[in-house]
């Protein structure tokens, strides 16, 4: 029998040794094999459709893994880039703690190349008593750091380790990689005294650039309002010379609030506290603007309440300018109506003062109420140009409320006016004074109410300012016998001798000696004359020295003639007496 044959006989289960007997069973063997080959057929078909469908899902799937695999390498190359063009160093470590990347800002700083850092275990870059805590995430941190050639570095670092997934490693097992981002605290640190010494020259420039422009600037407005005194001048000339006055002092108050407005922003503007007769300070400062409310046909009414305290702890003069500011701002955007001033307790505390500022003006969007408190903006760009202004009022207003401990609050309005509510702390309260009336401070208006308010004194003027020679011919014509020099000498010389100097003002520098000694050693020698110290805005240091030794003020010039007069009436109105300036 074929070999063939009998091989599938056994698979059926049959013995070839053993035929059949009878047809029958011939015809039963048949019928079995018939269904082996179906069977076979149909298993062979099925494999064949079977290897047919894996192949096309291995090609789909194989299609997906190479999209895959181009992403990923597209996101390793941008994550690449971001690292190696990140801001700050970077290291990264294995499982093993070895670092395996590192950033161009991490070799600059640990001043190594990439080949050095390699490899090397992340812990050699800490501190020796450093390194046993480095399982533990640390952020923000501050301290030294080694360089590849073991120098320290001072470095705020954040260390992380990397969590690796269950999928990677037991639960159980403690992963050794970190990543490590850290920058050099020293370089921020030089940045930043490099910012504060920039800030100091700036603040510098602007107290020289001041100095050098508002002296000629003072000097115009002095000789204008000397030749506005003359007889003889026609109307136009008079006309002509207001517009000079005006238009300088414009330029004046502009160029003082910015160099005020620089100084509060370097925190270098200084504020003298003092006790301060509340209703004299503002009953002056509302004689200041009356000319500009009655110019406009307002009215300005005030409300000073008598259970008030009359005396608070602060600066006068940056008390005087807020309200100055309020006011000016008040009648700029008022065309017709009212303006009020009222004072009054608050009530939550009873420890602060309240000052309200009410106009009937244009008001203001409840949408730009902070915008008017920034440097040179205003709530409607068209203002300016309406009612003129460089925005700087407000800014200044509320600055200067915050550096005397208190705040600027608006509640206004578009159409209906505004109020705007000064809260400051009251510091202490004083007895009403018995003996001596309290004195308000100089102002052109005080000075110019008084016909000749020098008449038959004697003033010591010993200064080389350039405008010494306005200073000297307002003090004359005040009605003050003047007398002149230059030297620490010929002062100490003249206050030694008689008739006695009332009042002697000079320079804060002279050409022989230091002001600061000159005033100790007069002191020291009995003469209780009051003395004035005249220092530029560059020379504030020499002028707080001065009263620091004993002088009675200092004025920083350029000064306004009827200013200096007005300082000269005021201490010869307390007989000739010393009055010491809180400094």
């Amino acid at each position: 029998m074929n070999r063939r044959l009998e091989e599938q006989l056994r698979q059926l289960g049959l013995d070839s040794s053993q035929p059949p007997a009878s047809p029958e069973a011939w015809q039963a063997l048949l019928d079995s094999v018939d269904q082996t080959y179906d069977q076979a057929d149909r298993e062979r078909d099925l494999a064949r459709e079977s290897s047919d469908l894996s192949a096309g899902e291995l090609q789909h799937v194989s299609a997906d893994l190479r999209r895959s695999r181009a992403k990923l390498s597209v996101e390793r190359e941008r994550l690449l880039s971001m690292v190696e063009h990140l801001g700050e160093a970077l290291c990264l470590t294995d499982e093993s703690g070895l670092i395996v990347l590192v950033n161009p800002e991490a070799t600059r700083l640990l001043r190594g190349t990439p080949e050095e850092l390699l490899g090397r275990p992340l812990a050699e870059l800490f501190p020796s008593e450093e390194r046993l805590h480095l399982t533990q995430a640390r952020r923000e941190e501050q301290q030294f750091l080694l360089a590849a050639d073991g120098s320290p570095i001072e470095v705020a670092y954040n260390l992380r380790p990397i969590q690796a997934t269950q999928s990677r490693t037991d639960a159980a097992e403690v992963s050794n990689a970190y990543v490590l981002v850290f920058r050099d605290v020293s370089e921020l640190q030089l940045a930043r005294r490099s910012a504060l010494e920039a800030a100091r020259l700036k603040d510098q420039f602007l107290a020289n650039v001041s100095h050098e422009i508002r002296t000629p600037m003072n000097s115009i407005l002095g000789f204008s309002e000397m030749l506005r005194g003359e007889e003889h001048l026609t109307e136009r000339a008079k006309t002509h010379l207001d517009s000079i006055q005006d238009s300088g002092e414009q330029l004046l108050a502009l160029l003082n609030n910015i160099l005020d407005l620089s100084k509060l922003q370097s925190d270098t503007l200084p504020t003298d506290p003092a006790s301060v007769d509340l209703e004299s300070l503002l009953h002056s400062t509302v004689a200041s603007v009356q000319p500009a409310v009655s110019a406009k046909g307002l009215r300005l009414n005030t409300a000073f309440p008598e259970d008030l305290p009359r005396t608070l702890r602060t600066d006068p003069q940056r008390l005087r300018q807020i309200c100055s500011h309020l006011l000016d701002n008040a009648i700029k955007f008022t065309p017709r109506g009212r303006i009020d001033l009222c004072i009054s307790l608050d009530p939550s505390t009873r420890s602060h003062l309240l000052l309200h500022v009410t106009d009937t003006g244009i008001g203001i969007d409840p949408d730009h109420h902070e915008w008017i408190f920034e440097p040179f903006r205003q709530s409607d760009a068209s203002l300016t140009r309406s009612y003129g202004g460089a925005g700087l009022g407000l800014t200044l207003a509320r600055e200067l409320a915050r550096k005397l401990g208190g705040d600027l609050f608006i509640d206004s309005a578009l159409g209906h006016g505004s109020t705007f509510t000064l809260r400051l702390p009251l510091g202490f309260a004083l007895p009403e004074p018995k003996s001596l009336p309290q004195h308000p401070a100089p102002t052109a208006q005080t000075s110019c109410s008084l016909h000749r308010p020098l008449e038959g004194n004697r003033i010591l003027l010993a200064s080389r300012h350039p405008q010494a020679t306005i200073w000297a011919d307002h003090l004359r014509d005040a009605g003050a016998e003047l007398e002149l020099t230059t030297t620490a000498a010929s002062i100490r010389t003249r206050l030694e001798s008689t008739p006695p100097i009332d009042v002697a003002l000079f320079d804060a520098v002279l050409e022989d000696e230091a002001a600061p000694s000159l005033v100790q050693s007069l002191r020291s020698s009995g003469h209780a004359a009051p003395l004035v110290v005249l220092d530029s805005g560059a020379l504030f240091a020499a002028g707080r020295r001065c009263l620091e030794a004993g002088c009675d003020e200092h004025l920083e010039t350029p000064i306004a003639p009827a200013s200096l007069v007005a300082t000269c009436a005021r201490f010869l109105g307390l007989g000739g007496s010393p009055q010491r300036l809180a400094g």
